[in-house]
């Protein structure tokens, strides 16, 4: 019997304490922690839309919003650029302390909606290139004192060399301030169509979105099913088991450090044993630009984080075609290797009878249909 995939879920507890190989390039601002001292805060470049002032007038024109701004998490709502966005105070929500003394607001694409992260001014956020930090896995410090953060960047070079940033898991942040939507996304999920294919294999650097991803899988009734927190763990695995017993690898583009999905899928396609293999990216940020990338990459197709089932419809389509294929493959291989025979002994007056019957034989789905030769 299989085992559950909550069971088989990887919470990333075995990873390294440092991780080499940091691939994206970082966003830093800064808040207060809970004692008033500075800190830096970091978000994936790539999902930053804008930063901007935090005028006053920003602040008169704020809209309240209900039990997400009890805590202090949520200041309001307010107009930018046409669109509604929610100004968080990430201070409050990393470390329990609400905050108002900010001055800028870095607008982020987080699911299909945008947020305005507050920050301050003095330093400037500033970027860091890939190479120019490495990763710590804060949950295996002994030097960890808490907070929303389970991973930080130490900054290698430049002003703030020997620093220590605190990644935002954006996954986590949108579940935990709208925690109803994917509850009652997930409510929906309806159980897949077929049980015919092989395992599928999933990986997120996000424990919130390995979490959610493995709730998925059990409510769509899909048992054959892994997750994993890096694209390393994840092809080891798949090297192990072989192509023939892998069904379908669902990866993450936007991953912190390693060889990133994008370079998993890079090394998948590069393998000749996986060339058949459905790859399918999993992502917060699919604009027209990032599906442009998924299918440059070789990527099969693409789901939406924000929508589970959107997630399972793709996984059943693309799934059950491989499985099909390889139906159909298995059926056809023998048989044309028995043609291959034929055709190089066709001047054998005994095999020609043969031939000629093969050559006949082809047709014969026209008129009976398929069923016939199964």
């Amino acid at each position: 019997m299989t085992q559950s995939v909550l069971a088989r879920y990887d919470d990333g507890a075995g990873d390294q304490t440092v991780t080499d190989g940091a691939n994206m390039e970082l966003l830093c601002f800064r808040v207060l922690d809970d004692a008033g001292r500075t800190k830096f805060l970091a978000i994936n470049v790539l999902r930053t839309e804008e930063i901007c002032r935090y005028a006053q007038s920003i602040r008169d024109s704020m809209v309240s919003v209900g039990r997400a701004g009890s805590s202090g998490v949520v200041h309001g709502t307010f107009s930018h650029r046409g669109n509604l966005v929610a100004a968080v105070d990430l201070r409050a929500w990393m470390y329990g302390v609400p905050h108002d003394e900010y001055d800028l607001y870095v607008v982020v694409m987080a699911g299909s909606h945008s947020m305005a992260f507050l920050a301050k001014s003095s330093p400037d956020p500033f970027t860091v290139k890939p190479g120019d930090w490495k990763m710590h896995d804060l949950r295996s410090n002994p030097l960890y004192s808490g907070g929303r953060s389970e991973r930080a960047a130490e900054i290698l070079s430049g002003p703030q060399k020997g620093a220590l940033v605190d990644i935002v898991d954006l996954d986590q942040l949108v579940s935990d301030l709208n925690p109803e939507h994917f509850e009652n996304r997930l409510a929906t999920v309806q159980s897949i169509a077929s049980k015919k294919f092989r395992k599928i294999l999933l990986v997120d650097d996000s424990n919130t979105a390995r979490k959610q991803a493995a709730r998925i899988f059990q409510q769509a009734a899909i048992h054959d099913a892994q997750v994993f927190s890096t694209p390393e763990d994840l092809w080891g695995h798949l090297r192990s088991i072989g192509a023939e017993n892998a069904g379908l690898v669902v990866t993450d583009l936007e991953m912190n450090f390693g060889m990133g999905g994008e370079g998993l899928i890079r090394k998948i396609r590069s393998d000749p044993s996986f060339q058949g293999l459905p790859i399918l990216v999993y992502s917060g940020m699919l604009d027209d630009n990032r599906r442009k990338i998924v299918a440059e990459l070789g990527a099969n197709d693409a789901a939406d984080k924000g929508n589970p089932q959107d997630l399972i419809d793709k996984i059943n389509l693309h799934a059950l075609l491989r499985w099909r294929l390889r139906k159909e493959e298995a059926f056809l291989k023998p048989r044309f290797d028995a043609g291959f025979f034929i055709a190089e002994t066709r001047e054998n007056a005994i095999l020609r009878p043969v031939l000629t019957f093969f050559f006949h034989v082809r047709f014969l789905p026209l008129f009976f249909g398929q069923s016939w030769l199964f």
